[in-house]
């Protein structure tokens, strides 16, 4: 990775801020994404941003993606907190790999085609998982490995994209699956 930052990423956040902006202050007030926001960033390339080459994103470094992060939120603070949300995910697991190969090849896949990724750990009455709180929502693997998650307790940002979850498992508390639903508002 170079030491330099990518100057043409950082010029298009800075060309999505100018778009997203006129949107920002009605967004806010509204307590509302726009969707012309997601779709700005994902027709711009702007969350495949993160994703190494071999996957078909661009293998921005931190540097660059924090450069474009603060020239994304001159536009709208909230449009460039959900792509600080994929960014985080996506350069997590370039340092740690925790994810399946499969698992990871796929869901890199899904962000250069505009999936929206994010972690989730939020519950009523659990508290944060990095202080030792203990999600109530559970996924039990079945025969073809997938099973759709119970939303009874669990909250998401509510969205017609894919869902990509990661939720602690109660019965190994330090184990961790990778779940993916298609969820439908």
């Amino acid at each position: 990775m170079s030491k330099e930052p990518d100057y043409e990423a950082i010029e298009v956040a800075r060309a999505l801020a100018a778009e997203v902006a006129a949107r920002a202050d009605a967004a806010d007030r509204a307590g509302a994404l726009p969707a012309e926001d997601v779709a700005a960033l994902r027709d711009a390339g702007y969350l495949a941003l993160a994703v190494p080459v071999a996957f078909g994103g661009r293998g921005a470094s931190l540097l660059t993606c924090d450069a474009a992060q603060m020239a994304l939120a001159q536009g709208s603070a909230s449009t460039a907190l959900v792509a600080a949300m994929q960014h985080q995910v996506i350069g997590h697991q370039r340092e740690t790999r925790s994810w399946r190969p499969d698992a990871y090849e796929r869901i890199m896949q899904e962000a250069v085609a505009g999936g929206l990724l994010n972690h989730l750990g939020s519950e009523p009455q659990m508290g944060s998982p990095s202080r030792g709180g203990l999600p109530a929502t559970t996924a039990e693997p079945t025969s073809d490995g997938e099973r759709p998650v119970s939303y009874t307790h669990l909250r998401a940002h509510e969205t017609v994209l894919d869902l990509v979850c990661r939720l602690l498992l109660e019965k190994k508390k330090t184990a961790a699956t990778n779940i993916r639903t298609n969820y439908t508002p």
